[in-house]
């Protein structure tokens, strides 16, 4: 497993135990939600859905998607509950204004270095590129620059270089889509009830 997968995997396991245990559900008016914990103000969430946006605010990190399912707020939080870590984290970024960051995603030093390192494996001796990467992992991983990292692939690198290195997932992406979940298992419940 990657350093990649290693990150999304716990991150995705943190999120998950802070929901798991949510058995309250409140709900505000159309499209508006809150849930939590009976013995816990932990992770109180409200999930707000109004399309084209779907926004989770409360003790979790603040997530604002847009886009989802015209139809009708529930088919805006499935949407993000299904979603993809890839596929969510791009309706982040436009959901607040393309202000990017780390909002939607963000730089992970073991990631970049993780990265970078695989291009120099796949690299011939005698690409012109070799000697940007080298320099890069240096920055990564020496100096802990990962922006200037980045900025000497995306500057210097001539052969096309398909995304980004070092960015992972927001976490923003990971509990807004536990909460969702969380959502619709209470919804389940209630119905079942």
């Amino acid at each position: 497993m990657g350093e990649r997968e290693r990150r999304a995997s716990q991150i995705g396991e943190m999120a998950r135990e802070a929901y798991a245990k949510h058995d309250v559900l409140t709900e505000e008016g159309p499209g508006m939600w809150t849930i939590r914990r009976k013995d816990s103000g932990n992770f109180l969430t409200r999930i707000v859905a109004i399309y084209p946006h779907l926004i989770c605010v409360g003790d979790g990190p603040t997530a604002v998607f847009y886009g989802g399912d015209p139809g009708e707020p529930l088919g805006m939080v499935r949407w993000v509950a299904d979603g993809s870590d890839s596929y969510m984290t791009e309706k982040l970024y436009i959901g607040i204004g393309g202000r990017g960051g780390e909002w939607s995603a963000r730089l992970d030093q073991a990631c970049m270095v993780e990265d970078i390192q695989d291009y120099i494996c796949r690299c011939e001796d005698d690409d012109p590129d070799l000697e940007h990467f080298n320099w890069a992992l240096h920055q990564a991983r020496d100096n802990e620059d990962l922006q200037g990292a980045r900025d000497t692939i995306f500057c210097n690198v001539t052969d096309g270089f398909d995304y980004s290195p070092g960015e992972v997932t927001s976490e923003r992406v990971y509990y807004a889509r536990e909460a969702c979940r969380a959502l619709l298992r209470l919804i389940d419940a209630k119905a079942g009830a």
